[in-house]
């Protein structure tokens, strides 16, 4: 049994808990994997998901990929990258991004989703390691 919680927040006036952005990003970090190992399917969306994330400047829970994971952060983005690279292809993003959004963020996304998300795995990666020996 997993002893993380998950971070929440009371938002609008109708008091509605909601997950914090940092649990929802440590969540959908691990969601693309879990999937495949759960279901044997993988779902550029998650990708979609994680792509956003980063670019958008969020943070994740780190304790969250730690507890879910069972790795430290830095191991498990390398873990992930491999994955995406092994398990993703441009034809996966296109069957499972063209109907979920509308044609011109589709045709805007389709081409760069795959490097750019590996190129934010990466600078990640390296931003943890780097956090970790100065830290260590």
């Amino acid at each position: 049994m997993l002893s993380y919680t998950y971070m929440y927040r009371i938002s609008g006036l109708l008091g509605i808990n909601s997950q914090t952005i940092e649990t929802m990003f440590a969540n959908q970090l691990v969601a693309l994997m879990d999937r495949f190992d759960q279901h044997g399917t993988v779902a550029a969306r998650d990708l979609y998901d994680i792509h956003y994330f980063f670019v958008q400047g969020y943070a994740y829970n780190p304790a969250i990929l730690r507890e879910r994971t069972g790795l430290p952060v830095g191991q498990y983005l390398e873990k992930l990258q491999t994955f995406i690279q092994d398990h993703i292809t441009p034809r996966m993003i296109n069957e499972d991004l063209n109907s979920l959004l509308p044609n011109h963020q589709f045709q805007r996304i389709r081409k760069i989703l795959l490097p750019e998300t590996l190129a934010l795995l990466s600078r990640e990666r390296s931003r943890v390691l780097n956090a970790d020996n100065e830290s260590g």
